[in-house]
């Protein structure tokens, strides 16, 4: 198990983590002479290793040491590159947004022609409808004995309902005679 992995175990782990602040506070409550010296080395230790590094360091391109001058020269190629890049991607979403508007204005003039396409249907439905209509009403006026007929087809439905609703109130009596204890 490496360093970083123990780390991050304890760090998400908290019970774990304030019980080894706990034992560590206590270690140094109880030994303060000793924690003052060990923080004493780990300085006297750290403070010349500063001072003798001599700036080199990793290339984060080719992964080989170099020193902080190279290191500075590859920080600003690389800051060219990516103003480079984001210049690139600007122009990109400049041409994307141009293209967005033109396919805008293209679906604007999409949606008045479907406008005036369903406006035209819409006449051609409405005139067709009026046809019907007058048709309908030169046929009604060419009948005009069978309007007296619309009621008495109401009264005779009423009845025939009514009937049906008797029927079956009756057949419900007939059904509770047999089935009661006798």
């Amino acid at each position: 198990m490496s360093w970083a992995t123990l780390l991050k175990e304890l760090l998400d782990n908290k019970e774990v983590l304030m019980d080894i602040v706990n034992k560590a506070a206590k270690l140094f409550d109880h030994n303060r002479g000793l924690a003052l010296g060990l923080i004493g080395l780990a300085a006297c230790l750290y403070i010349p290793s500063c001072a003798a590094w001599d700036g080199k360091v990793v290339s984060s391109q080719t992964g080989e040491v170099v020193d902080a001058d190279k290191r500075e020269s590859e920080y600003v190629e690389i800051k060219k590159t990516l103003q480079v890049r984001a210049q690139e991607l600007e122009a990109t979403i400049l041409a994307l947004s141009n293209e967005y508007e033109n396919v805008a204005e293209q679906s604007d003039t999409l949606d008045e022609e479907f406008v005036e396409d369903m406006e035209r249907i819409q006449s051609e439905i409405d005139a067709r409808t009026e046809g019907i209509m007058s048709i309908s009403t030169a046929a009604a006026q060419q009948v005009p004995g069978l309007a007296w007929l619309l009621p008495w087809v109401g009264i005779g439905t009423t009845a025939v309902a009514g009937g049906a609703v008797f029927d079956n109130r009756r057949k419900d009596k007939i059904i509770k005679k047999v089935k009661a204890p006798s």
